[in-house]
């Protein structure tokens, strides 16, 4: 045997032995993955309907013999419960929740809120129920007051008297829900879908909606003291006798909103949109209007008094506004008091009330001239001196203010 041949032969050798070893790699390799790859195929499979539902109600029969025979009622400290074996049966209730799809999550919420389980504090404690689907389901007075659930959708559904305090539910798809007396002080309901939700009466206290879709919402008598819905949308929404104070609507969009006997006491309105928005017999004492939009809007019997409209827009917001005979004038004036009173908007909404702008910053607001005649007409011949009213040297300046604005127009 030639040196040639033995050549060959090794290099033979050296080749069937580095195909075999790629061959053993490739093959560990495979078998690996399908290890890793089980637990999802085998979560899939236990997504199906048939099997989910028979494992939670399997789970919530157990979960139900971990709260013991004492006298369950509406006070939660009043039901006992076992406490080791509720900490194991809610350990495996966050494991089967991990491998839910979103439908599956949604029968768990409504197995556990109407087995009453739902009611105990505990239960929805650190489950994250995310992109649970609940289209249309009833949770009527339903205590989720420590569900976490982003991007779940309640759409259509009945959350009537539900609580929700400081419920963590951002993006979560709302349209169309009945929340009507349900509480949600403290919610996280920031990018929120809300529009067309009924919320009449409900408890929005010091809730963040920042950037919600509020568009067409009835918050008619809703308590929003405090929260937060900046950047929101409330286009053409109904905030009629709303509780609105120390609201925050910076940056949003209240075109064509109803704000009527409202209270806006010391709300930030800054750079919102207010326009052709029916403002009409609310309370903005001192709130901050700094470059709001409130061009063509109605303001009648609303008190403005020591708020900020600073670089505010005023263009046709009163053009509305007609002579009145001077009893009503001496009906509606009071000592230290500006006040414009609406005949038109009075004959749409039956208003009696004068706006006020007593102590109001007026500095660079933007007015067209014909909104600025009738506004300098009004303030200029029944309020100003020598026609009765004692003023400060800076509401003469604010005047002189507006008199150079309408010159220079």
């Amino acid at each position: 045997m030639n040196w040639l041949q033995i050549l060959l032969i090794s290099f033979f050798g050296l080749l069937i032995a580095v195909s075999l070893f790629l061959f053993i790699a490739l093959l560990i390799r495979i078998i690996m993955l399908l290890s890793n790859i089980s637990p999802f195929l085998e979560s899939f499979s236990s997504s199906s309907h048939p099997l989910v539902r028979q494992e939670v109600s399997s789970f919530l029969d157990n979960l139900q013999d971990a709260i013991e025979d004492g006298e369950e009622t509406e006070e939660y400290s009043e039901i006992e419960v076992n406490p080791g074996k509720f900490r194991v049966l809610h350990g495996r209730l966050k494991g089967i929740c991990r491998r839910l799809d979103n439908f599956s999550k949604g029968y768990l919420l409504s197995s556990l809120v109407h087995s009453g389980l739902a009611n105990n504090p505990f239960i929805l404690e650190e489950l994250d129920l995310s992109g649970a689907s609940c289209i249309e389901e009833q949770f009527m007075g339903a205590d989720l007051s420590r569900l976490v659930a982003r991007s779940i959708n309640f759409k259509g559904a009945i959350l009537s008297e539900a609580r929700l305090e400081n419920a963590k539910m951002s993006f979560a798809n709302l349209a169309g829900a009945r929340l009507d007396d349900a509480k949600l002080s403290g919610a996280y309901l920031n990018e929120a879908d809300m529009q067309s939700c009924y919320l009449k009466g409900a408890d929005l206290q010091r809730a963040y909606l920042i950037g919600a879709n509020m568009r067409l919402c009835y918050l008619g008598e809703a308590n929003l003291d405090g929260a937060i819905l900046r950047q929101a949308n409330l286009v053409s929404a109904n905030l009629t006798l709303a509780h609105l104070f120390a609201v925050n609507f910076t940056e949003a969009n209240l075109n064509k909103a109803v704000i009527r006997d409202a209270n806006l006491q010391g709300a930030t309105l800054s750079e919102a949109n207010l326009q052709s928005a029916y403002l009409t017999e609310s309370d903005l004492d001192s709130a901050d209007l700094w470059k709001a939009n409130l061009s063509k809007s109605i303001i009648s019997g609303t008190n403005f008094e020591g708020a900020y409209l600073n670089e505010a827009q005023f263009h046709g917001t009163f053009k509305d506004i007609k002579d009145c005979s001077e009893t009503e004038l001496e009906k509606l004036q009071e000592k230290g008091s500006f006040g414009i009173y609406s005949s038109e908007a009075s004959k749409k909404f039956g208003i009696t009330r004068k706006t006020n702008f007593y102590k109001t910053h007026w500095w660079k607001a933007s007015f067209d001239k014909e909104s600025m005649e009738t506004l300098w007409k009004y303030l200029n011949e029944n309020f100003y001196p020598p026609n009765g009213l004692d003023l400060t040297d800076k509401e003469l300046q604010d005047f002189k203010e507006i008199e150079k604005k309408l010159k220079s127009i």
